[in-house]
């Protein structure tokens, strides 16, 4: 028997002694995971998930078309507990999977959760407590970082929210969007509002909680602040392959498109729609350092004409008609002085 073999047979023993819920036809959460070669992730995940004290879920977990053990596990998972309902399909990215699965969600609240995550202890009782309660729209809350099993700091850790907003419904949503977790985990979301206001993922290759997390918080009418890290977010060790990996995608040109297009059919000021666009063309800009080698030409030809666009469209983002941080500045004057600075940078030969 060799080690996979081992491992498949230990964790059918783990499962078998532990005690599953009958089948629930409407479940108050469902759960919503993407999934793709998580092979060492996975059985952690759901774990975290099944052992929770609150019972009444489901579990969506879609396989991305993953090409290692991840559907078999996942399987496996499926055969003992019948609330984890697995969803195929060819690898299209996270975006697609959790648009999926959120189309054949039946629970009253939605939660996601990164299939190389975990939830941690009562995280989902707190959560459902909350946002019945409270009669919201989104409650958000925090996370602990993970890495190789220890305990670290996190950016969504709730600690780094402003404490007058938490354990209260948030009022001033402009002024602190940017405060709380801009992805798509760390909340819990009213079926009903998501679907209403057809609010789904993008389908780029990455930074697809973006313009989710922008249109949840906006067009919410009311956001709980839950003052507690029920989410633990897994921290790839540094020099990893995962963490070293190179971008070879434009997404985070198109997420700026996409919010400016949401941005424009809303009733917010201009003064804040061009402080959120901001972020996002200084993300663009700062994207290119980011780019693998042999993608980063074609990247800046985009990143040339959402210049020139910008330019045209939003001269105040050049003339620095508001405010900016310290390294928002640095990138600013880089575009000013030219991409032809830029270029010499990042293209020596």
């Amino acid at each position: 028997m060799n080690n996979c073999d081992k491992y498949i047979e230990k964790l059918e023993e783990e499962l078998s002694s532990l005690k599953f819920e009958e089948n629930i036809s409407t479940p108050k959460i469902s759960i919503i995971i993407p999934a793709y070669n998580v092979e060492n992730y996975i059985a952690k995940c759901l774990f975290s998930i099944i052992k929770q004290s609150f019972k009444d879920f489901e579990i969506l977990i879609v396989d991305d078309g993953a090409t290692d053990r991840t559907n078999e596990i996942i399987k496996i998972f499926s055969k003992f507990d019948n609330r984890i309902k697995l969803i195929e399909q060819k690898n299209q990215g996270a975006g697609t999977a959790k648009n999926n699965a959120l189309n054949q969600a039946i629970g009253k609240y939605i939660i996601f959760v990164d299939s190389d995550d975990v939830l941690l202890p009562d995280a989902l009782k707190m959560a459902y407590d909350t946002i019945s309660q409270n009669k919201v729209d989104v409650v958000v809350f925090g996370a602990e970082g993970i890495l190789e099993d220890k305990k670290v700091n996190c950016s969504y850790g709730i600690e780094n929210v402003p404490n007058e907003i938490k354990n209260k419904i948030l009022i001033q949503k402009e002024k602190y969007i940017f405060k709380l977790p801009v992805i798509a985990m760390c909340k819990i979301y009213d079926r009903e509002f998501l679907v209403k206001n057809s609010i789904y993922f993008q389908t780029t290759k990455t930074g697809e909680d973006q313009i989710f997390h922008i249109k949840a918080i906006l067009l919410a009418d009311k956001i709980f602040i839950l003052d507690k890290n029920l989410y633990g977010y897994r921290k790839r060790r540094k020099g990893s392959l995962t963490s070293s990996k190179k971008k070879k995608d434009n997404s985070v040109i198109y997420n700026f498109y996409a919010i400016k297009d949401f941005l424009q059919n809303t009733d917010y000021p201009i003064g804040f729609n061009n402080k959120v666009l901001n972020k996002y063309f200084i993300k663009s800009v700062s994207w290119l350092g980011k780019c693998a080698d042999d993608y980063r030409k074609i990247y800046f030809q985009d990143l040339q004409k959402l210049c020139e666009f910008v330019s045209k469209n939003y001269p105040q983002l050049y003339n620095r008609e508001i405010e900016f941080s310290q390294n928002d500045t640095y990138w600013i004057l880089k575009i000013k002085l030219g991409l032809i600075k830029l270029k010499k940078k990042f293209f020596k030969n």
